[in-house]
C-alpha cells in the first residue's frame, strides 16, 4: 500500500516541478518581450529626439535667415529715412535763403 501512496505523490511533484518549469519559461519569455519592448520605445523615442532636433535646426535656419532680412531691410528703410530727412532739411535750408 505504501508503494501506491508514492505514487501519486511522485506525480504531483513532478507536476509541480513541470509547472515551475512553465513558469520560469513564461517569465523569462514575457522578461525578454518587456525588454525589447523597452528598447524599442527607447529607440522610437530618439528617432523623435533626433527628428525634432532637425526640424529646430531647420526653423532656426529659416528664422534665421528672416530675421536677417527683417534686419537688413529695417535698415535700409532707416537709411532711405535718413536720406529724405536730410533732403528735405537741405530744401527748407535753400528756401531759408532765398
Amino acid at each position: 500500500m505504501l508503494k501506491q501512496n508514492k505514487r501519486p505523490n511522485l506525480n504531483k511533484k513532478q507536476k509541480q516541478e513541470k509547472q515551475k518549469l512553465e513558469d520560469a519559461k513564461k517569465k523569462a519569455e514575457t522578461e525578454a518581450k518587456q525588454k525589447a519592448d523597452a528598447e524599442a520605445k527607447k529607440a522610437a523615442e530618439e528617432a523623435k529626439k533626433k527628428l525634432k532636433n532637425q526640424l529646430k535646426q531647420r526653423k532656426s535656419r529659416r528664422t534665421k535667415s528672416k530675421e536677417e532680412i527683417r534686419i537688413r531691410s529695417k535698415e535700409k528703410a532707416d537709411a532711405e529715412a535718413k536720406q529724405k530727412a536730410e533732403l528735405e532739411q537741405k530744401r527748407k535750408a535753400k528756401k531759408r535763403r532765398c
